[in-house]
């Protein structure tokens, strides 16, 4: 999409509180090769019970851009007191740490699950992305764009993990790194509870 809404999508009654987006894609061109400042990729969701409209933007900061982005709905409606799906999905709060020059900044993130797991441990883990932000402080060439996380690990019920986010700038006259006040990404953490053994 471009940033205008796609089609209405149909979600479970009581699901507002358990509805979320997240990139799946995106596509960002220019006629020619173009200096850019910036990577900017974000979707939003709206939500009126039983009905979600998802919308989303992408853009690298120079209006002669072509862009488009694929943003994907995860919607978890609400059961009976006492069932359960077996599956959570909660946000990662990231802590940065500073900027390693042309590494770029990282984050550390530790999301406890142990409300939402009961009795039962994690089996399963995922991250998704749902938006992201970019920002160098400046126009220029760029040899790299990353937003990457590492492996996550699982012990028990709480799920650990690190985010890189980076924009290098190969010129060996480069005094500008990502810039960590107007660069940021937001995380969900999807975590399945059971026994690996009998869901494998």
């Amino acid at each position: 999409m471009d940033g205008s809404a796609a089609p209405v999508v149909t979600v479970g009654s009581n699901s507002s509180a358990n509805t979320a987006t997240f990139l799946s894609g995106f596509s960002i061109a220019t006629l020619s090769a173009t200096s850019i400042g910036e990577l900017n990729l974000l979707p939003s969701v709206s939500v009126q019970d039983p009905s979600a409209t998802v919308t989303g933007t992408a853009s690298v900061g120079v209006t002669s851009a072509t862009t488009a982005i694929d943003v994907m709905l995860v919607s978890v409606p609400e059961l009976p007191e006492g069932q359960s799906w077996n599956i959570a999905i909660l946000p990662a709060n990231i802590t940065w740490g500073g900027v390693d020059g042309d590494s770029g900044m990282t984050g550390n993130f530790s999301v406890d699950f142990s409300e939402q797991a009961g009795n039962q441990s994690i089996c399963n883990a995922a991250v998704l992305l749902q938006n992201l932000q970019i920002q160098y402080g400046a126009v220029a060439d760029f040899q790299l764009i990353a937003a990457m996380p590492s492996p996550l690990k699982v012990d028990e019920t709480t799920v650990t993990g690190t985010f890189n986010l980076n924009i290098f700038d190969p010129d060996f006259l480069a005094n500008q790194y990502i810039d960590p006040k107007n660069s940021s990404v937001d995380l969900l953490v999807v975590a399945q509870f059971g026994d690996e053994e009998a869901i494998a």
